[in-house]
């Protein structure tokens, strides 16, 4: 079966485990490709992304993004940002797919920000080349846990203005499905859902199999399982068109691959595309975040709020932060990230960002950080030196095996018991802002870093 096949208002999609963890990127072997001739300068913002795959792993606290590429707010048309992964990296991440029999290649993803036929926009794109699942039955159980092929998964999202208005469009579609039936008789029946879906997929898929296979799929209101293989649903559409932007975004599908007998199958959301576009950006545009902890190879960002790139019009904006359990790793109390961002016709730009944590443990290490505040602030009047600060960072205090102890100067390293380095109040320049983390903690045995009370601010004419 061969062709293009489309989605529209496809059914939401129910939320994954750690569904309040954002996920780190994951590296892929082609750098993403930073073309900056025929920029120019206008006088919207444009942001947007793309990734093959987000993956939770067995755990369901580590996620990763597979072909990850973005353009991050700028006011110039004519940019472009694109990853090319052949085969899936390896990794811990990596060998979870192989062990669950999951492998996906051919991925791509292209971002663009453009002015043509009258249009001013932002565009994502994303492909799947091949994604291939067949999760091995446990030791013991003869047969087969069968097997489901997609081929050619695209997704675009494109947020634009023309004549009359801002405008957003996505779309969805595949190639090829392929799905060999689980043969184990020691499997679980199919539900009534699922003897429908196969009863459609072993006839000649074509055109109107297809239709009749999204139908299905948007008509059952739990995700569709075949036992011993996966269970799977659609992703969405979602357009949003404003007097002053546009947003478009959009995912394929949701799979969750059988366990069968193993700790917590990884759950696959596949083939993201978004795309912003907004028209008031007279002055440039504010990248930054608050977040109440941040880390390398683990989780990205929890408790993440973003400044937009037009900012908030000199309101200050808070979002509550839920506390989180995180086994041995961390265990955060709980707070609040704030954010504000103003610019004006004259060229003036201020803005900030805040994240306030009541506190963070570390049961590993036995250690407890309270009231932990990061905020970065920059300010720049027209023809003036850009002006950055951290006031108002800070730590509370250190307890560690219950003993409280005095906190290491800004920046200078304090070893911990156990062997993990403990810093605070770390500013990292960053173009035209900062970054600061009031609390950087690596922790011993080349485990990871871990960040708390993170801010960061930029911005840029651009």
């Amino acid at each position: 079966m061969s062709g293009k096949h489309t989605a529209r208002r496809l059914a939401a999609v129910t939320t994954v485990a750690a569904a309040a963890l954002t996920s780190a990127s994951l590296a892929p072997t082609a750098a993403a490709e930073r073309d900056t001739s025929g920029w120019s300068q206008t006088g919207y913002a444009f942001q947007n992304n793309s990734w093959a795959a987000r993956i939770t792993a067995v755990d369901d606290l580590r996620t990763v993004r597979l072909n990850s590429s973005r353009i991050d707010c700028t006011r110039s048309t004519g940019r472009l940002s694109r990853n090319d992964l052949a085969q899936t990296l390896g990794g811990d991440i990596a060998s979870s797919l192989e062990e669950y029999g999951v492998n996906l290649s051919g991925l791509s993803g292209t971002n663009v920000t453009y002015s043509e036929g009258g249009r001013n926009g932002s565009r994502a794109t994303n492909v799947i080349g091949d994604i291939s699942i067949a999760p091995p039955l446990p030791d013991g159980i003869a047969g087969s846990a069968g097997r489901i092929v997609l081929t050619n998964v695209t997704t675009v999202a494109d947020a634009y203005e023309d004549a009359d208005g801002f405008h957003a469009d996505t779309d969805i579609s595949w190639g090829d499905l392929e799905l060999e039936l689980p043969s184990s008789p020691q499997l679980e029946p199919l539900t009534k859902p699922a003897q429908q879906l196969v009863d459609l997929l072993t006839k000649t898929v074509n055109d109107t199999v297809i239709k009749q296979v999204v139908q299905l799929l948007m008509d059952t209101p739990v995700p569709i399982e075949i036992p011993g293989l996966v269970s799977f649903d659609l992703g969405y559409e979602r357009q949003v068109e404003k007097k002053d932007f546009a947003m478009a975004g959009a995912y394929g599908l949701l799979i969750e691959v059988a366990d069968n007998g193993r700790t917590n199958g990884p759950k696959i959301e596949l083939g993201r595309a978004y795309a912003r576009t907004d028209g008031r950006a007279p002055s440039g545009v504010i990248n930054g975040y608050a977040a109440a902890m941040d880390s390398t190879g683990l989780i990205d960002r929890y408790g993440s709020a973003k400044i937009p790139c037009v900012g908030t019009g000199g309101k200050v904006r808070t979002e509550k932060v839920r506390g989180l359990s995180i086994g041995d790793l961390a265990v955060i109390g709980g707070g609040t990230n704030s954010y504000m961002g103003k610019q004006t016709a004259d060229g003036d730009v201020v803005a900030w960002a805040k994240s306030e944590t009541k506190f963070i443990e570390v049961p590993a290490l036995d250690l407890r950080l309270q009231d932990i505040v990061g905020r970065a602030f920059v300010k720049q009047r027209a023809g003036r030196i850009l002006r950055t600060n951290i006031k108002g960072s800070t730590v509370g205090s250190l307890i560690v095996g219950g003993e409280r102890l005095d906190l290491p100067k800004p920046g200078k390293r304090m070893r911990l018991p156990g062997g993990a380095i403990l810093r605070t109040l770390v500013q990292i320049p960053n173009g035209r802002g900062l970054s600061v983390a009031s609390a950087v903690l690596d922790m011993p045995n080349d485990g990871p870093q871990l960040k708390f009370g993170v801010a960061n601010v930029i911005a840029k004419r651009r």
